[in-house]
C-alpha cells in the first residue's frame, strides 16, 4: 500500500504537460488557405493586426481569455507589428494602405458579427496581403472574401491556440491538423 500512496503523490511534470498541450494545439490548427501565401517573410515590413473587441465572448468561454490575444502572440514573432482592436475608423481604413506591407485581423464568429465581416471587405479592397485567424468558428470561412491571402482556424481564442497560429503565419511551423467539419 506504501508503494501505491507513494506513486499517486509523485509531482507533476509541468514542462513535460505544456510540451503535449504544444503538441496538440500544432495538430489542431488548420490552415484552410494560402499555403502559397505563407509566411510572411518580410521583415521589414509593417504588419497591422487587427482584434475582435473582448466583448464578443460568449458566457461558456473561459474568462482568463477575455482579451483575444492575436496581437500579443503575433507580437512574439513580430514584435513592431501595430496592434488595434476593433472597430476601426473611416480614417484609420484610409491610412492602411499608406502604412502597412501585411494585415493580420483575428475574427470571433464573422458568420454572426456583420461589423467583422464588412470589416475584411473593406480591407480586401486595399490589395494589400489579408491573413485572417478564426479563433472560434471555422465556418467564419464561409463568409469572408475569396481574396482573403489566408485562413487560419484556431478554433479557441486561448492564447496557446494563437500562438500557433502566429508561428505559422511566420514560418517558425508547419500546420498539419484537418479541419473536423466540411467547409
Amino acid at each position: 500500500q506504501k508503494l501505491l500512496d507513494k506513486e499517486i503523490r509523485r509531482p507533476i511534470n509541468y514542462s513535460q504537460h505544456q510540451k503535449q498541450a504544444q503538441a496538440v494545439y500544432r495538430e489542431s490548427v488548420t490552415l484552410e488557405k494560402g499555403i502559397e501565401q505563407l509566411p510572411i517573410t518580410s521583415h521589414s515590413a509593417r504588419i497591422l493586426v487587427i482584434e475582435p473587441p473582448a466583448s464578443t465572448q460568449t458566457g461558456a468561454e473561459d474568462p482568463q481569455y477575455a482579451k483575444a490575444a492575436i496581437g500579443r502572440a503575433i507580437l512574439t514573432f513580430k514584435p513592431d507589428a501595430s496592434v488595434v482592436q476593433m472597430p476601426l475608423s473611416e480614417v484609420d481604413l484610409l491610412a492602411i494602405h499608406e502604412r502597412y506591407a501585411a494585415i493580420i485581423i483575428g475574427l470571433l464568429s464573422a458568420s454572426v458579427q456583420e461589423d467583422q465581416r464588412q470589416l475584411v471587405e473593406k480591407l480586401v479592397e486595399t490589395e494589400i496581403p489579408i491573413h485572417v485567424v478564426a479563433m472560434r468558428s471555422p465556418y467564419d470561412i464561409q463568409h469572408v472574401p475569396d481574396a482573403i491571402a489566408s485562413y487560419i482556424n484556431t478554433y479557441e481564442f486561448s492564447y496557446p491556440a494563437l500562438e500557433v497560429a502566429a508561428a505559422a503565419l511566420f514560418g517558425k511551423i508547419q500546420l498539419t491538423g484537418t479541419s473536423p467539419v466540411t467547409l
